[in-house]
């Protein structure tokens, strides 16, 4: 759907959202247009549902851990008698908030063999780690500032909606870039971000077997993400099946994802397991722009929700793990896609089949 203005609720608009937060206080309603997980409920019927029937059983919240913009909804305070929630909102136990920190400040000095042990200690341990990036403030806002340039003439793309969930989301990857090979002219800053990501996941792979299991190849080209701006509407939807097979096998490798966030202004930020069951935890906080984040794509997806009328930019590399030869072996290679890519193969499958039956 698109953003709904706070001035004016349509009925219809109003009756999605009463279902979604259970309130029919207007003031409630109009509030809850500026949630990211609340427009992301909204977008799928089947999430619409699955809130409604949280609410009316609150044990039904465990059959749907694997999505977290639902749990989040579904779990306000007050709204689940006997479970307990935090005061964003999102149930305790299975989100954490987390006060704005760095894993690591002091990285770049380091030898490549501690940054290896350093990053890669808190990437068996838990998935991820948050660096204090080196670059300046005059690096980090030339970069913004041509990102920002190439969006306003052009020079970024709109991905469909159902592959967003493969990078940082609907918000946070709202438009995307692929840089070139060598760096243009317009997009020195931003090349300049990319490199040094490179050097530090070159860093990394010398160590990522011992601490990820991980032999790195390669790595993919550079992308930029712009957030989403208050005035720009939702990503289309995706309609060519050559484009979901590219995006499926693209995700469904293992690799090592690395990503600068350059604000300007800070962002939350949603690291959350693929598998998520009653012993894992949803770790949120607000990133600060020149934050470095490493993470294990096989272990753990990331979100960045940006205010809208603030749009960030995020500069990304992928570092891809080498793929066993043999079909058995090459199997255990892959993880599981985004939720909406999926679901979107298995409806096209289904399509297909009911079309056969009836011919």
């Amino acid at each position: 759907p698109r953003r709904v203005k706070a001035a004016m609720l349509s009925p219809f608009v109003s009756s999605l959202l009463s279902r979604v937060t259970g309130s029919d206080d207007e003031d409630v309603l109009k509030a809850s247009c500026d949630d990211p997980n609340v427009l992301r409920v909204l977008r799928n019927p089947r999430h619409i549902r699955a809130v409604e029937e949280i609410r009316y059983d609150p044990a039904n919240i465990d059959k749907y851990r694997e999505i977290p913009s639902v749990c989040l909804v579904a779990a306000r305070e007050g709204a689940l008698p006997g479970v307990a929630v935090s005061p964003r909102g999102s149930a305790e136990g299975f989100t954490q908030m987390a006060p704005p920190a760095y894993d690591l400040e002091d990285w770049a000095g380091m030898a490549w063999y501690a940054k290896d042990y350093n990053i890669g200690k808190r990437l068996q341990e838990k998935g991820f780690c948050i660096l204090k990036g080196d670059l300046s403030a005059d690096e980090r806002h030339r970069a913004v500032s041509e990102a920002s340039q190439l969006r306003r003439t052009g020079g970024f793309d709109r991905l469909p909606f159902e592959v967003l969930g493969g990078y940082f989301g609907d918000i946070g990857s709202a438009w995307t870039r692929s840089l070139s090979a060598q760096g243009r002219e317009d997009e020195e800053a931003l090349h300049s971000v990319f490199t040094r990501l490179v050097a530090l996941g070159t860093d990394l792979a010398h160590g990522s077997a011992a601490f990820s299991g991980l032999q790195l190849q390669g790595y993919t080209d550079g992308m930029v993400h712009c957030s989403r701006g208050i005035e720009d509407q939702p990503n289309p939807p995706l309609s060519d099946p050559d484009v979901a097979n590219y995006y499926l096998a693209l995700f469904m490798r293992k690799k090592l994802k690395l990503f600068h966030f350059l604000g300007p202004s800070p962002a939350m930020v949603t690291i959350a397991p693929l598998c998520i069951d009653e012993n894992q935890t949803v770790f949120r906080t607000l990133l600060q722009p020149g934050s470095l984040v490493v993470l294990r794509a096989e272990a753990c997806r990331c979100f960045l929700e940006p205010h809208v009328a603030e749009p960030c930019v995020t500069v990304e590399v992928d570092f891809m793990a080498s793929q066993r030869q043999s079909h058995l072996e090459s199997q255990l290679d892959r993880i599981a896609p985004p939720e909406e890519l999926q679901s979107w193969l298995v409806g096209r499958l289904r399509a297909i089949v009911d079309n056969d039956v009836e011919e």
